[in-house]
């Protein structure tokens, strides 16, 4: 028996002679003992508008519960496979490494994380999957404890951070000695975000609550909640969060401007108040240095003069007679595919968004994959022909000061123009005072008539023709969406620049199905005479006319903008009556905006009802909607993931609905549900026709809307 027991002790003495504990320059391997070794192995990535040290990590198994842990050196590989095909000489193609983030875990023989730096000061480090790995909770285990045991840093706390939604519902199902945080929480409780970084100068303002003061590019302005919108200013502290497609941010980013929220900002910057400051804002921290008057003005005036954009627009449109009488079907208008010169044809009759549109459905038409399960709504361009038609429309009454007096929207437009001298390119104005006038103009043009030509063919389209994919037996809305020539450009996104607006062709919606209710012509050519102009009107938009003077389109260009509108079905929230309200609304960026060094991502920013995403509703838009204004308001953010694993099932076209996203905030509306679901049978699918009480599905939101 003496025998035995020392054999026995001989036995597993190699299995702890296996673990070997090394570092090296390329990796460490079992051990990793300070914060000197992870930073000599760390490399910087971004997330959440954080730059964060970040080491990646290969668990090599030997599928009995132990194995090797490698902490590997992030710099010089930033891929798991390259690592393993030159130190643990994996052997095969990518396509088979890739399997190791497939399955519950028990048959891999690598385990593969990111062990990512959140607090050097408090030694929290996050341990990451790859978002569309599907490790089971008992493999998860043995990793993080695996990563316990092997990092030696004093003091260190690691918390597992599931990126993606199936992880989050992993751990959720399961119990863990170790604790967790998701995405979600993660961010809740930052004090500081900086949205766009950089450098400004100017000088110190506090805006209030309800205040429009006037600002100009030498403010560096401090707002409470988000602003609807902002001039042309140093830059935007805000004291609440903003998402990333803000139009606030948007414009930042197309300026070159500082964006930032910083929580109490009024109470931290108080000191500078009124006082001329450069401000830096970088990845982790804020710098300010408080700068003489003469060297202030010197910088402001040199800052803006870099920063003008330097593009070259000239817009232009095409009033073809032939498009007098009728407006353009987007779906038969492109016979073949489309090209740049085809598509900058269709932009010069009827704008860019209705062109878009007209494209998505010709490319929904070639791919008519059933797997591929979206849809893009049929409908019509409005040519800039009725633009014209409805600016050179007389009539009497138009101008209050002579209401007997016959004369044109375009006559009376030109005659306030000149009376304030809007468009003389050298005498400089302060946009505080052009602002009034923009106002004076879109109140003229929202009182305009709309011609009966134009009207009547609305009323073939909608009541009488019911081929029309908009006539009314077939939807019980209309989304009129403005669609200039100054927008959707190379270098110029006009995001949120213009209005929309929609037409009830019903006198009620009641449940899923339509009521029996439609509305007589009369009612709603009475609604489509105070949308249409409403909609034409945004071409004097304030956001509109300043963007485009920033970039240059500006004295009479201005007058070279035209309107178009592209006429598609609405999606009516059922329990909204005689209201423009949708059951969801939505933007679509193909990149990560926190990360836009991240591969095959898709930013989703989404809400409820018809509240803008780019920008925030007003007090009384949210209160039309049952939400208390005072409450914090929230939109939806989401990141997807494009891909999967394994590289045979991302060839499907069905695909997409196994791919992983993360939430990185949930709507403050309607109690928080979601606003897009992830069972794509959920909505239209089932009922492509009419709207329900469910909100629409991954894939669909970006292309409706």
């Amino acid at each position: 028996m003496k025998y035995l027991i020392c054999l026995l002790a001989l036995v597993n003495i190699p299995q702890l002679w296996a673990l070997e504990k090394t570092c090296q320059s390329t990796y460490c391997k079992n051990t990793l003992q300070s914060l000197s070794d992870y930073k000599k192995l760390a490399a910087t990535i971004n997330l959440g508008t954080k730059n964060l040290a970040i080491v990646k990590v290969v668990y090599e198994r030997d599928m009995q519960g132990n194995g090797d842990l490698y902490f590997i050196n992030t710099k010089n590989f930033q891929y798991h496979y390259d690592f393993s095909k030159e130190f643990l000489k994996f052997s095969e193609r990518e396509e088979s490494f890739n399997l190791n983030y497939e399955g519950s875990g028990q048959k891999r023989r690598f385990n593969l994380a990111s062990l990512v730096m959140w607090s050097k000061e408090q030694k929290i480090f996050l341990l990451e999957l790859w978002n569309g790995d599907t490790l089971s909770a008992k493999y998860i285990n043995e990793l993080i404890l695996s990563v316990k045991k092997d990092l030696k840093i004093p003091g260190a706390k690691i918390i597992y951070h599931p990126l993606g939604i199936s992880q989050e519902v992993e751990v959720e199902k399961n119990t863990y000695d170790f604790p967790i945080i998701k995405t979600i929480d993660l961010f809740k409780d930052l004090d500081y975000i900086p949205l766009n970084k950089g450098i400004a100068y100017g000088y110190v303002k506090f805006v209030k609550e309800g205040e429009a003061p006037c600002l100009d590019n030498t403010s560096i302005a401090v707002f409470s909640k988000i602003p609807n919108d902002i001039g042309l200013i140093g830059g935007v502290i805000v004291e609440e969060v903003q998402t990333p497609l803000s139009h606030i941010n948007i414009k930042s980013i197309n300026r070159g401007t500082i964006n930032i929220f910083l929580k109490n900002a009024k109470e931290k910057l108080r000191p500078f108040l009124g006082k001329p400051i450069k401000l830096e804002i970088t990845g982790n921290d804020y710098k300010i240095t408080v700068l003489p008057k003469r060297e202030a003005e010197l910088q402001i005036k040199n800052f803006w003069a870099t920063r003008k954009p330097r593009n070259n627009f000239n817009p232009s449109t095409k009033t073809d007679r032939q498009y007098d009488n009728h407006f353009i079907n987007l779906q038969n208008y492109f016979r073949s595919m489309p090209n740049n010169l085809s598509q900058k044809k269709l932009t010069s009759l009827i704008g860019a968004k209705a062109t878009n549109i007209a494209i998505l459905g010709k490319l929904a038409r070639r791919n008519r994959n059933p797997l591929l399960k979206y849809f893009v709504p049929k409908g019509y361009g409005v040519p800039f022909n009725f633009y014209k038609l409805f600016m050179n429309h007389p009539q009497i009454g138009l101008d209050l000061t002579r209401p007997k007096l016959s004369t044109t929207p375009k006559n009376l437009l030109e005659d306030i123009l000149r009376r304030h001298d809007i468009l003389d390119i050298t005498k400089e104005q302060s946009f505080c005072a052009i602002k009034p006038v923009l106002a004076e103009i879109r109140e003229m043009i929202t009182r305009a008539e709309v011609p009966d030509k134009m009207l009547n063919i609305f009323k073939t389209l909608l009541i009488e023709d019911q081929r029309s994919p908009i006539h009314q037996s077939k939807i019980a809305k209309i989304r009129l969406r403005s669609s200039t020539n100054m927008e959707d450009m190379q270098g110029f996104s006009g995001a949120g620049l213009y209005n929309s607006a929609g037409v009830w062709l019903y006198d009620k919606v009641a449940g899923i199905r339509l009521s029996r209710a439609p509305s007589k012509w009369k009612k709603i050519k009475k609604r489509l005479m105070k949308k249409i102009p409403f909609v034409y009107s945004s071409v004097w938009n304030d956001r509109a006319f300043e963007e485009r003077e920033w970039y240059s389109v500006n004295g009479k260009k201005h007058l070279d903008i035209k309107m178009g509108i592209a006429i598609h079905r609405g999606f009516p929230f059922k329990e909204l009556d005689q209201s423009t309200g949708e059951i969801a609304n939505g933007v679509a960026i193909t990149t990560d905006l926190n990360d836009p060094q991240a591969f095959e991502k898709v930013y989703l920013n989404s809400q409820h009802y018809d509240l803008a995403v780019t920008n925030p509703p007003t007090d009384l838009e949210l209160v039309e909607r049952g939400i208390d204004p005072v409450k914090k308001y929230l939109s939806e953010e989401l990141v997807i993931t494009t891909f999967l694993a394994d590289i045979n099932k991302n060839n499907f076209p069905d695909s997409w609905l196994n791919w992983s996203y993360a939430v990185l905030s949930r709507s403050s509306v309607m109690n928080g549900q979601p606003v897009l679901l992830d069972n794509p049978k959920s909505h239209i699918e089932n009922d492509p026709q009419w709207a329900s009480t469910s909100a629409p599905s991954l894939g669909i939101l970006t292309i409706i809307n």
